[in-house]
Order: structure tokens, then C-alpha cells, then sequence
């Protein structure tokens, strides 16, 4: 079964990813068929173009390879000039370069641009700005870009809107930007995910997550993520091995609509509730624990399909299965 794999707001560590079980399916699903090489992505009018309706993706893995299907495909593209997405604490420039569109079940859900451009983060708290200051030279440092993946379901569409994008091969550093910023959130080892960006993606829930990866020139890749459920909404990291399986994270720190110093009392939002649940387990005998649990949610994921499912990382899943025997 897949993995998510959630980023911790914690300041400034190594950001291990931890490995957790699956993303729950939580209604009838329905297949989505990855794009075939040099296939064009479903037509849509507008950067912000969607079906009326959805349907269930058959799991998050399909989800995952119709995303990384779309380097081989023809994708809505188009030429960017001094496009500027300001996002809370952050800043993306994109000054020189092609953006190309992607698209899943007729949503936009995210964005690869090659080209030249800049980001910059500044924070609100005096001990983050020293921590920017120690690690960059600057209390408000602005990386150089040559590339950039971003993912969202916040308004990033609509800001596309007025690019002029014609169908064209992915392909090239585009798809390199593609596959380097995926692997960030989807692993093949498990597989796991990312548990933020991929529920927020595949339930579509709308206005919860910025995520961008970036390509930093001369630099290891950095990462820049709103999520709205986190109890601090923005975290800003960089790559800590030199392979993209650990990330330190740099700054963590509540939205600019928040207070500026963390309430100690918040509680990190849940897409699940459980009601109860029963353990009834037997050891082996040889030190080998099997139990069954009975769990009654509900979920408070606004029309998702999809929810995360922790597992301490020593047990193993046998198998998992719903009250109607699915």
C-alpha cells in the first residue's frame, strides 16, 4: 500500500521522511489513464479551465504517474515575461522563459517553468530573519532560479490566465524540471507521497496549498509550500544530502493573516475524526504482535475522496477494509 510522506514544521532540522501508509480511499473510484508518449494533455480553455464534475482516481499512484506521464506529452505552453506570483512570506519571478500547464481530469493543478527568474523569502520573526541572514548573507535573501515546479490548488490558475499557451512537446529541461520536483513528493520506494500535497491535489481541495520545488542556480533545490491546514502555514526549505531525501527545514512560521508568534495552544488541522476504535490482538508467540482495529471517522475533507492514514513505521499492514466489505 502507498505512503504519505508529510513535512514537518520544525525549525531549523533535517527533515526526515518518514515512511506512513496509504491515503484512504473513501468513495467508488475511476481510472485515470496516464497521457501515452507524445499524446497531447486534455484540451481546456484557459489556464483555470475545469469539468464540472470529477471523478475518484483510482489511487494516488495513478494520480502520480498520469503527472509524471505528462513529460512525454504535448502540454499547454507559453512564454513568460516578468510573470510575478507573490504568496505570503514568498516571491517568485519569473522574468525569461516557457511555462507549460498541467492538467488532470480537466483541473489545473500545477505548473512547470524553465527559464530565468528569482524567488525571494522574507519572514516577520527577528529569530527567523537572523536564521536567513546566517544561512544566505541576508535577513531577506533572493535565490536565482533556472527552473520551477509549482503545485497548488489556490488561486495560481486564474493568475495564469492571461498567458497565451499553445500546445507543445514537453520534453527537454522542462520535463527535467518536471521529474526532479515530483520525486520531491512522490517516491517510487513504498511507493509514498507527500501526505499535504497529495490530498490537497487529488481531492481537490480548493484554496489549501502552494507548493513550489526550486531549481536554484548553483545551489542545491529549495522548496516553498503554503498550506492552509498546517498549524504554521509556510515552511521554506532546501535540500540537506544532495539526493532529495532530506530537506532542512529553513523557516516555518505562521500566513501574514496570522499572529506572528505561534499559538501554543492550535492543534494541527485532521482530515479524519474517529469516533472510537477497538483493538483486539494476540501475540504469536514469538514476540509478534497481529491485531485487527475497528475504526468509526468521518471525514473533514470537503467532498475528498482521499485521506491519510498513519502507520507506526515497525508494523505492517495486512489489509484494510471498509464496513460494506470493500
Amino acid at each position: 500500500m502507498p505512503a504519505l510522506l508529510p513535512i514537518r514544521s520544525t525549525r531549523p532540522t533535517s527533515l526526515h521522511r518518514i515512511w506512513l501508509p496509504a491515503l484512504v480511499l473513501l468513495s467508488a473510484p475511476a481510472a485515470v489513464p496516464a497521457p501515452e508518449s507524445g499524446d497531447a494533455a486534455p484540451a481546456a480553455t484557459g489556464a483555470a479551465a475545469s469539468t464540472s464534475t470529477r471523478s475518484a482516481p483510482e489511487s494516488v499512484g495513478a494520480f502520480f504517474d498520469y503527472l509524471d506521464g505528462l513529460r512525454r506529452a504535448q502540454l499547454p505552453t507559453a512564454s513568460v515575461n516578468g510573470l510575478v506570483l507573490e504568496r505570503d512570506a514568498g516571491t517568485l519571478r519569473l522574468d525569461q522563459g516557457t511555462l507549460a500547464l498541467l492538467q488532470v481530469d480537466g483541473r489545473t493543478v500545477g505548473a512547470a517553468f524553465e527559464g530565468s527568474g528569482s524567488f525571494r523569502i522574507e519572514a516577520r520573526l527577528p529569530a527567523d530573519r537572523r536564521q536567513l541572514e546566517r544561512l544566505y548573507g541576508s535577513p531577506a535573501p533572493q535565490l536565482p532560479l533556472e527552473g520551477a515546479l509549482l503545485l497548488f490548488t489556490d488561486a495560481t490558475a486564474a493568475d495564469l490566465d492571461g498567458l497565451a499557451f499553445e500546445p507543445q512537446a514537453a520534453g527537454g529541461r522542462l520535463a527535467d524540471v518536471l521529474a526532479q520536483g515530483l520525486a520531491f513528493v512522490a517516491h517510487d520506494e513504498g511507493p509514498s507521497y507527500d501526505g499535504a500535497v497529495a490530498s490537497a491535489l487529488v481531492n481537490g481541495d480548493e484554496g489549501s496549498l502552494f507548493h513550489a520545488h526550486l531549481r536554484v542556480k548553483g545551489e542545491k533545490p529549495h522548496f516553498f509550500r503554503i498550506d492552509a491546514h498546517a498549524v504554521e502555514e509556510v515552511t521554506f526549505g532546501r535540500e540537506a544530502d544532495g539526493k532529495g531525501d532530506y530537506y532542512d527545514v529553513v523557516l516555518s512560521a505562521n500566513a501574514l493573516d496570522q499572529p506572528a508568534e505561534p499559538d501554543p495552544s492550535e492543534r494541527e488541522w485532521t482530515p479524519v475524526s474517529v469516533m472510537n476504535m477497538a483493538i483486539d490482538g494476540e501475540f504469536d508467540g514469538r514476540g509478534s504482535l497481529r491485531a485487527t482495529a475497528t475504526a468509526h471517522m468521518t471525514t473533514n475533507v470537503p467532498g475528498g475522496w482521499w485521506v491519510p492514514f498513519g502507520l507506526y513505521e515497525k508494523l505492517e499492514l495486512d489489509s484494510l477494509v471498509w464496513a460494506d466489505g470493500t
